[in-house]
């Protein structure tokens, strides 16, 4: 069975991998042949000569299917455009300064690619709104060992990626996916009985709608003594699994948060 790492590659350093070198990286190597040298890259106009930067961005092509290491090492190093249409389709669009309609065909190819796949199928999984900090848990349980940051900073590295595509897109701490995968997202039907929770604030009456289960779905199978929470409002969007009591502080941390955010709306 595949772990999330052989599916999805975060970048070691997003200082100097983030999509915004990508599209650059993209942009030079659109202005050489269909096979180049970092020297070629740096003459072309690369926004850096440092080799360090260059190997770790070209790394990242190679992991998107886009280029492909030839032959040689060091100066003599040389990389290849992969014969594939969707490449040659972006690659294309730069050339003819095409900014806009290049990204669409980017769009084209990471939308095969399965990076998104994955997210799409095993993070998004049938709902077309997440959070960060979903994310961040979703590669924290696929990729353990590694400290908060990674899985932060390499979260957002890739939603920023398919937001350049056109095929997800961030506000805050929310993301939503591209309009054209919403025929992927299937609404359950007799899905789990909601109760709500009522919270008394300054008088007022705010409700907060939870979810719990612990019935088998075909689309989501919820273990036995498992509850799901999910909280919706601005710059919020998150579903908790509820297995054991240490699980609560992470509900009563996120309670806590609304509370000191409803109590600043209200002296504002």
């Amino acid at each position: 069975m595949e772990n999330l790492s052989d599916k999805i590659k975060l970048p070691s350093n997003w200082m100097l991998v983030n999509p915004e070198s990508i599209w650059r990286y993209l942009q030079t190597i659109a202005k050489t042949g269909s096979i180049f040298t970092k020297d070629q890259l740096i003459s072309a106009g690369l926004y850096t000569s440092n080799d360090d930067n260059i190997s770790r961005n070209l790394s990242y092509l190679k992991y998107l299917d886009i280029i492909d290491e030839e032959r040689g090492k060091g100066k003599d190093q040389r990389f290849r455009v992969l014969d594939r249409k969707e490449v040659k389709d972006v690659l294309y669009e730069l050339k003819a300064n095409r900014e806009q309609q290049a990204k669409s065909k980017l769009k084209v190819l990471l939308e095969q690619h399965g990076l998104f796949e994955t997210l799409r199928k095993d993070f998004f999984a049938g709902e077309k709104q997440k959070t960060l900090t979903d994310l961040e848990h979703f590669l924290r349980d696929g990729i353990p060992n590694k400290g908060p940051q990674y899985y932060q900073k390499g979260g957002e590295f890739l939603i920023k990626l398919l937001q350049l595509a056109e095929l997800a897109h961030l506000d805050g701490n929310d993301i939503t996916l591209s309009e054209s995968y919403s025929n992927f997202i299937t609404p359950v039907e007799d899905g789990p009985a909601e109760k709500k929770i009522e919270l008394r604030e300054t008088d007022k009456v705010r409700s907060l709608t939870a979810s719990t289960s612990t019935s088998f779905e075909d689309a989501q199978i919820i273990p036995q003594n498992t509850y799901v929470i999910q909280f919706t409002g601005p710059g919020l969007n998150s579903k908790l699994e509820i297995q054991e009591a240490d699980d609560l502080l992470i509900v009563e941390a996120t309670l806590a948060k609304i509370r000191k955010k409803l109590s600043s709306n209200e002296t504002n």
